[in-house]
C-alpha cells in the first residue's frame, strides 16, 4: 500500500544567502542545506511547493513530512501529556532565604531577612522521602534559588547530605543546581558542590566591569565583578562535568559594554561556561524608574546581535539555542511535578513571592512532611490553556510544540487566559541559523586540529 504524505505543519524553510535552513518545531530536526548541494536543494523546493511525491530523499521525507492522515496537533499533545505528567520525575526550586548581599538596580524582591526554619528543612526532606515511597521516584532535581542561596550554605549542605544518603540507597538518579550571584562561591564551597552532584549553575554577569558593577554592586556599593570572575577562574580548574550558564541581563548600556565580558570568557574560561541573554525588564522593583529598558521589538533584535557576537567568539549561547527545541519553552511553573518552596514554607508554582501574586501562585504547603496542594490551583498552571482544551491561537501556532502554550502560565492565570508569547519567536529562524554557524565553526576547528 502506498502511503500518501504531506509537509508537516511544523516544518519551516528559511532561505539564506548560502543555502537554506530547514527545521521542524515538533520533532526538533534542524538541517542546513548548502546551495552547492543541487539535488538536496531540488528536494527542498519540492517540499516547499507541496510536491511530496517527487521527493526522492528518504531523510527529508522522514524529518519534514508526515502521513497525510495524521492529526499532528493531537499526536503531539498526546506525547506532551504522557511525558510531562510523569510523577516519577520530581523537580524542586528551594528558596532558603530572601536575603541578598547584592543591591541590584533592577531587583524586584523585597529582602526582608526571611530565612527558612530548621523545622521546614526537616519537612522538605521528609516530604521528598514520602513522595518517593508513594510514586517511586526515578529522577530528582533541586535548584537552589533566593535571595542569594549561598547565604544559607549550611542548609544546602544539610539537605544535600541527607538526600544523597537516601537516594543512594533507593537507587534514584539525582542531581542539583543553583542560581546564584557567584560572589560567595569560594574554593572550598565549589569543591563541595561539584563533589556532590551539583552540575548546573546560573550566574549573572551584566557585561564588563563597568556596567556590571553599576547594575549589580554589593550592598553598600562595592564592586562585585572581579570577585565573581575569580570564582569562575577557580571553577575552571576543577575537572568535573558541569555547566555554568553566565546570564547577561541586558539593555542598551550593557549591550555596548559586552566585549570585555566576551574577551574574559573566551580567553580565561572553557566550553563548560556558556551564555544566556535576557532583556532587563521593569519587574516591580523600587528602582524601576531609574534605568532604561528596550522595547520588545528592539530587545529581540538586540538579543540576536548578542548571540551573533558570542558565536563569532566560539562561546555557546546554550539556553538561547535550547529554547527552540520541543517543549523547552515550557516554563517550570507549567510543569506538573515542578514546585517552588519558599523561605516561608509555602508551596508555589512560580518563584515570584508577592502578596498579590501569591493569591494564585501559592498552591499548597510542605507541612506535616508531605507535599499537599490544591489540585484546582495546580491544574490552572499545568494544563495548557488552563483547562481541557488548548487556546485557539496555540492550535494555529507553528511554535506550539516548543512552548505548548506554557511559556508563562502565571501570567496566563493572572490575566484571565491571555497569552504572552515569547518575543524571540519572531526571530527564531535567524537564531537557529546562528546555531548552525556555531556548530559548523566548531566542527571546522576540530577538523583543523586533527
Amino acid at each position: 500500500m502506498v502511503i500518501s504524505m504531506k509537509k508537516s505543519r511544523y516544518t519551516v524553510i528559511f532561505d539564506v544567502e548560502d543555502g537554506c535552513l530547514v527545521y521542524n518545531t515538533c520533532n526538533g530536526v534542524q538541517a542546513f542545506i548548502p546551495s552547492s548541494e543541487f539535488n538536496l536543494m531540488q528536494n527542498i523546493d519540492r517540499l516547499r511547493n507541496g510536491q511530496i511525491d517527487r521527493i526522492d530523499n528518504e531523510t527529508i521525507l522522514q524529518a519534514f513530512c508526515v502521513n497525510d492522515e495524521v492529526d499532528e496537533i493531537a499526536e503531539f499533545m498526546a506525547k506532551y501529556y504522557s511525558e510531562s505528567f510523569d510523577p516519577t520525575n520530581l523537580n524542586l526550586i528551594i528558596m532558603p532565604n530572601n536575603m541578598c548581599n547584592f543591591e541590584c538596580i533592577y531587583c524586584f524582591q523585597d529582602h526582608d531577612k526571611k530565612h527558612i526554619s530548621d523545622q521546614m528543612v526537616e519537612n522538605i526532606i521528609a516530604a521528598v522521602k514520602d513522595y518517593h515511597y508513594k510514586h517511586g521516584l526515578k529522577q530528582f532535581y533541586i535548584e537552589w534559588f533566593g535571595g542569594e542561596p549561598m547565604l544559607s550554605f549550611s542548609v544546602i549542605q544539610y539537605v544535600t547530605n541527607e538526600l544523597n544518603a537516601f537516594f543512594d540507597k533507593q537507587g534514584v538518579n539525582y542531581h542539583y543546581g543553583m542560581t546564584t550571584n557567584g560572589s560567595l562561591l569560594t574554593s572550598e564551597k565549589i569543591d563541595y558542590l561539584l563533589a556532590n552532584r551539583f552540575d548546573f549553575f546560573q550566574i549573572t554577569v551584566d557585561g564588563g566591569p563597568q556596567t556590571h558593577n553599576h547594575y549589580r554592586p554589593y550592598v553598600g556599593g562595592r564592586p562585585s565583578w572581579e570577585d565573581i570572575a575569580n570564582n569562575l577562574r577557580y571553577m575552571k580548574t576543577i575537572i568535573a562535568d558541569y555547566n555554568v550558564t553566565i546570564r547577561v541581563n541586558f539593555n542598551d548600556e550593557i549591550f555596548e559594554d559586552l566585549n570585555s565580558l566576551l574577551d574574559f570568557i573566551s580567553s580565561e574560561l572553557d566550553k563548560r561556561f556558556t551564555l544566556f541573554f535576557h532583556g532587563i525588564g521593569k519587574w516591580g522593583g523600587k528602582n524601576d524608574d531609574n534605568f532604561d529598558i528596550l522595547n520588545e521589538n528592539v530587545e529581540a533584535l538586540t538579543r540576536l546581535l548578542l548571540i551573533r557576537d558570542s558565536v563569532e567568539r566560539r562561546i555557546l549561547p546554550k539556553l538561547n539555542f535550547d529554547f527552540f527545541d520541543p517543549m523547552n519553552r515550557v516554563c517550570y511553573a507549567g510543569r506538573p511535578y515542578h514546585f517552588v518552596i519558599g523561605s516561608d514554607g509555602k508551596l508555589r508554582k512560580c518563584s515570584e513571592e508577592t502578596e498579590e501574586g501569591d493569591t494564585i501562585n501559592v498552591i499548597g504547603t510542605v507541612e506535616n512532611g508531605q507535599f499537599e496542594f490544591d489540585r484546582a490551583k495546580w491544574s490552572a498552571f499545568v494544563l495548557p490553556g488552563g483547562g481541557a482544551t488548548l487556546h485557539q491561537q496555540c492550535i494555529q501556532c507553528i511554535h506550539l510544540p516548543i512552548c505548548c502554550g506554557q511559556a508563562c502560565p502565571k501570567n496566563r492565570v493572572k490575566n484571565g487566559g491571555k497569552y504572552d508569547c515569547p518575543t524571540d519567536f519572531s526571530l527564531m529562524s535567524e537564531i537557529l541559523y546562528e546555531k548552525y554557524k556555531f556548530m559548523s565553526a566548531l566542527y571546522n576547528d576540530i577538523k583543523t586540529s586533527l
